[in-house]
């Protein structure tokens, strides 16, 4: 009786991990790619443009503010490989719903135009970090060598000399297709700026904090495959080796 509770057992553990394995189509997703585009930031929005719209500058006339833009994408790797084009879609960011250093989910964040990977992966976002610079700078006459991160913010600011500047942020999240492939990625946007982050800071300032300034940014992707996972088709044969053993135990018995 108690070795066949104990293949009864087996099987039971064998069916388990076919219906807990990573689906049969998933895929490993790993890669880089780098990109491209315009965006306008304000305090509390980060508007990416569509095509044909470049604003550059404070408060301009034909800044952005669409719910979702383009970013032109080339030099993929890995998955990304065929990553091209300036119809890729991405999803502008707000800080009432991707609050700065909280875990969110916004599904379809980024959609490549023309698809990457079989199944197609886009990228979802799950947060946005918080910037490692303290404000204590923010608010000097502009020099070199300064750093700033407003409170609250995602921006990472650095004026390289007195009269230029740069921005960084950064997003996490995970590269999905779908079938049961997922990877966690990092992505970096950057800006460079002809204006110390001063100034940067004074043109969002404005009309009671509701400015806006826009201009050119690139990114630099990187997603790694998890370490450790089982790959599908050695957890269905680890499941179906259990199932078997169950069922020659019990014939023998019987």
């Amino acid at each position: 009786m108690k070795n066949k509770k104990a293949w009864a057992l087996a099987l039971i553990t064998g069916g388990t991990l076919l219906g807990t394995m990573p689906a049969m189509g998933a895929q490993l997703i790993q890669g880089s790619f780098g990109g491209n585009g315009f965006a306008t930031v304000s305090f509390s929005n980060l508007n990416f443009c569509p095509n044909g719209q470049t604003p550059n500058g404070a408060n301009q006339s034909n800044a952005c503010t669409a719910g979702t833009g383009n970013i032109t994408l080339a030099g993929g790797a890995g998955t990304f490989s065929a990553v091209a084009g300036s119809l890729n879609l991405i999803t502008s960011l707000s800080s009432g719903g991707q609050p700065i250093g909280t875990t969110v989910s916004l599904p379809n964040w980024l959609v490549f135009n023309p698809p990457v990977g079989s199944p197609p992966v886009s990228l979802t976002l799950t947060s946005v970090l918080a910037g490692s610079f303290s404000s204590a700078q923010c608010g000097l006459a502009p020099a070199a060598g300064q750093t700033c991160t407003p409170t609250g913010s995602a921006f990472n600011l650095v004026n390289q000399t007195a009269s230029t500047s740069s921005a960084t942020f950064q997003i996490n999240g995970n590269a999905v297709d779908g079938a049961g492939g997922s990877s966690p990625y990092n992505i970096i946007f950057s800006s460079q700026f002809t204006v110390p982050f001063q100034t940067l800071l004074a043109a969002l300032a404005v009309n009671g904090g509701t400015g806006n300034y826009s201009g050119a940014y690139s990114v630099s992707f990187n997603a790694v495959a998890p370490t450790g996972v089982p790959e599908p088709m050695t957890l269905s044969m680890m499941g179906i080796g259990l199932v078997s053993l169950g069922l020659i135990a019990r014939r023998r018995k019987s």
